[in-house]
């Protein structure tokens, strides 16, 4: 159905409409804003990497990697997808796993690159 057909069949408020939710969509797509309507779910994928130092404990880590679903990357780094949550929310929920003298790091990745590990996020 062409443009001028539809204008000429009264359909103008329908394109008009149609045009604004387009217009919404490409500048929500193409925004700065990390905010997602409350609707919507994000997905996203995170590495954790650790330093166990003097008690070196790993079965409370480790037991918290496995209901994660997480991949062994490296030695001490591990990979895994998470929806709606933060870096800071998990690094505080995984600091219950490990001792108060341990390190820990957790990154939000959106790209990756990696050779010679032990697995990847495409194991996911």
């Amino acid at each position: 159905m062409s443009l001028y057909f539809c204008l000429d069949h009264g359909f103008s408020d329908q394109i008009t409409n149609k045009l604004s939710i387009l217009r919404k969509t490409i500048k929500y797509r193409h925004s700065n804003s990390l905010v997602l309507p409350q609707n919507k779910k994000h997905m996203a994928l995170y590495f954790l990497s650790y330093d166990l130092r003097n008690n070196r404990n790993y079965e409370k880590l480790y037991e918290e990697l496995k209901i994660f679903n997480a991949v062994k990357v490296l030695e001490s780094l591990y990979c895994f997808n998470r929806i709606n949550t933060s870096a800071s929310k998990l690094r505080d929920y995984f600091q219950n796993h490990i001792d108060s003298d341990d390190g820990l790091i957790i990154i939000e990745a959106s790209n990756w690159a990696s050779c010679n590990t032990n697995g990847t996020p495409n194991n996911l």
